[in-house]
């Protein structure tokens, strides 16, 4: 049974209508594309779906796995782990990994289950699950991937105050850098940090300043600003224990200039990109595109996020004002793969998502879309979000030939706007 006749007979049989099951989450048409697998729920509504209905989420996640392209299923998993919801994400993740597929790299889903079981403090299945990892990677020439995965089972010994086997897994993957194609100096520059500062731990200072030097040497010609100033601080604190006071001092205060600069780096790429954003008029220039590609870039050398999640919602809006919606529906994506779950930045790639999927003439998954991000834009009151997504909404539906749902959502941008007024002061009479 489908995942949508499994909704259908549960919501029979509880007397609900489409309205009752969707009141609150999503459109009662939403609900019925649902039932008739035209669309598939968002984990989040599909959640909420199976409380409503009296029925564990576990029942329900085989049917969404195999509804859901496997890479589709990884990036929901990612989605949960970014908000905190590991031990939803490990179902998903077992489930993907039960069901091997040929468009999924296997690894790289192994790799978030072992992050994940970490943190859950299932400490053994993870070490299984990594170590597995390793040896997949390492047979299939994915020496990047099993750096990877070492580095995180350092990571895990480590806590366990396991401080030998935490170097015994580092130093492994130290012995893969002559094996990488292209170098990895961001991977590279953290296990080199991990080596020294644990030799540090373990009061081994020779050892330490090598790994430390080498780690320099290695991001000298990098932006990863946080990754350096940790490698100054280490030689800061190793230097120190070699009591060379005057050259500890000078690395401890290049390390603090370098932390100073990581939180100016990111007002750096806010003001360009609000500049470009801003600046916009008539058709967009290649100018701009490569100005938020260079946001994008400096983002993700810095391992800024939340803020790589919100250029990549730029970019893609871009594309859609070049009329270039497949470039857009690629960016908004890879915005969705890495933005928190939950956040107004995920709601607004949903949204371009949306219009490029509009443009494609997809109408089914353009309206899974948009309703998804009206979803979370309410859960962030952003009430002139949400009445523009009911226009776009309506837009769809009207090219789809549908009358009367467009009528509604005209009918509920009006209500949102009402609503966005009186809370402003702005009182209606009849």
């Amino acid at each position: 049974m489908s995942l949508g006749s499994k909704i259908r007979e549960l919501r029979v049989k509880k007397g609900l209508t489409q309205s009752d099951l969707g009141s609150g989450l999503v459109t009662p048409s939403m609900i019925s594309q649902i039932e008739s697998d035209k669309a598939n729920p968002s984990y989040k509504v599909l959640e909420a779906i199976a409380a409503r209905l009296e029925e564990p989420l576990e029942y329900f996640l085989a049917d969404l796995e195999s509804q859901l392209e496997h890479h589709t299923a990884h990036k929901v998993a990612k989605a949960l782990m970014s908000s905190g919801s590991f031990d939803r994400a490990v179902d998903l993740l077992t489930v993907v990994v039960q069901n091997p597929s040929s468009n999924l790299n296997v690894v790289d889903v192994k790799i978030d289950l072992g992050k994940c079981l970490m943190e859950l403090h299932r400490s053994d299945e993870a070490s299984d699950v990594l170590n597995e990892s390793v040896e997949l990677a390492v047979d299939k020439l994915q020496f990047q991937r099993a750096l990877s995965a070492l580095n995180i089972l350092g990571a895990l010994e480590q806590r366990r105050k396991k401080h030998h086997r935490a170097v015994y897994y580092w130093r492994k993957g130290y012995d893969l850098f002559p094996q990488l194609t292209v170098p990895e100096p961001f991977l590279q520059g953290e296990l080199l940090n991990n080596l020294g500062s644990i030799h540090n731990d373990l009061g081994e200072t020779h050892d330490a300043l090598t790994y430390f030097q080498e780690a320099k040497k290695l991001l000298a010609d990098t932006d990863n600003f946080e990754q350096i100033g940790k490698t100054y601080l280490g030689l800061a604190l190793s230097l120190r224990q070699q009591r060379e006071f005057d050259l500890a001092a000078e690395y401890a205060s290049y390390a603090v200039a370098l932390f100073e600069s990581v939180k100016n780096m990111k007002l750096a790429i806010e003001v360009k990109r609000n500049f470009v954003t801003a600046g916009q008029s008539g058709k967009p220039t290649a100018k701009a595109l490569n100005s938020l590609e260079e946001c994008l870039e400096l983002c993700k050398s810095n391992s800024f996020t939340d803020e790589a999640a919100v250029i990549y919602g730029d970019i893609a809006l871009l594309y859609i004002q070049q009329k270039k919606p497949q470039l857009s529906l690629k960016a908004s994506e890879e915005g969705l793969a890495i933005a928190p779950a939950g956040s107004a930045a995920a709601a607004t790639l949903l949204r371009v998502r949306g219009l490029a999927l509009g443009s494609l003439d997809k109408h089914i998954e353009a309206v899974q879309a948009f309703e998804q991000a009206i979803e979370l834009y309410q859960s962030h009151d952003l009430k002139a979000d949400i009445a523009d997504c009911y226009s776009l909404l309506a837009e769809v539906h009207q090219k789809a030939g549908d009358v009367k749902t467009a009528y509604d959502c005209l009918r509920l941008m009006r209500e949102v706007i009402q609503d966005s007024l009186k809370d402003r002061g702005f009182v209606f009479t009849a």
